[in-house]
């Protein structure tokens, strides 16, 4: 396997692991707002989104995206990355819901599993697309620079095995 192939493992296996405390968090909430309080699933999963968009933020910036400096305008990305994700995440519920495949509850369950997937490339290929030079951050052991993965932009990898 090569670095960058490891890098992007390594981010993904974060991801997962972050967002799925997030949706655990955020389901939650949403389970609460439909099955104790009574809320129509379209009103829950609002609230859901509009906690979640804090939480996710903040979560995946300091985490599974903190290597990536010179981000440009992230909240702002973020947020038009949230509203795609609702807008799929809505269609998708009130499709399988409309269609009595399965209740709001399951129905959101099957739902985030797609939306998921779309909200990190989204992510990873514009919201926390780094802009600027790669930072390289390791040790010195002997004579040889030992690098922190996740420290290293792919490109400046791919840069230095092609030199």
């Amino acid at each position: 396997m090569s670095p960058t192939q490891r890098i992007e493992l390594k981010r993904l296996i974060v991801y997962g692991t972050v967002g799925s405390c997030n949706t655990i968090v955020c389901y939650a909430l949403y389970a609460a707002l439909v099955h104790t309080l009574g809320w129509h699933h379209n009103a829950a999963l609002v609230a859901d989104y509009a906690f979640g968009a804090g939480l996710g933020f903040t979560t995946h910036r300091l985490s599974t995206f903190a290597d990536r400096k010179h981000v440009k305008h992230p909240f702002g990305k973020y947020l038009t990355t949230l509203v795609v994700s609702f807008l799929l995440n809505l269609t998708l519920l009130n499709c399988i819901v409309a269609t009595r495949l399965l209740n709001p509850l399951a129905g959101q369950a099957a739902a985030i599993g797609f939306v998921t997937l779309v909200s990190y490339m989204l992510q990873k290929h514009w919201v926390f697309r780094s802009h600027g030079e790669p930072e390289v951050v390791g040790e010195i052991i002997g004579e040889q620079l030992v690098v922190d993965a996740l420290a290293m932009h792919p490109a400046a990898i791919e840069h230095r095995q092609a030199a």
